[in-house]
């Protein structure tokens, strides 16, 4: 009810883009439509997302280091796992 994204195209987009991706280790990914509860569900993941109306929050192991418009998140979520997972 308070998703303000298409979070179903952000999920497909993460999963095409590391469809192939062979990380050093076991990785649990978050991608979260809700800027009320994503924040603190997509802090308890390797990497995640929660987005609000035209912007998401990046977190990496619980902290944000990134806010970006909605239509930078999903690459910069995979650009950041692909940067420090291989």
């Amino acid at each position: 009810g308070r998703t303000k994204v298409d979070l179903e195209t952000m999920v497909h987009g993460v999963e095409d883009a590391l469809k192939n991706f062979q990380p050093r280790r076991p990785l649990t990914v978050a991608v979260m439509g809700c800027e009320v509860n994503g924040p603190g569900e997509a802090k308890e993941v390797d990497y995640g997302i929660a987005n609000g109306k035209g912007q998401g929050l990046l977190f990496k192991e619980g902290v944000v280091i990134g806010k970006y418009k909605e239509s930078e998140i999903v690459g910069k979520l995979v650009d950041e796992i692909r940067r420090n997972e291989q």
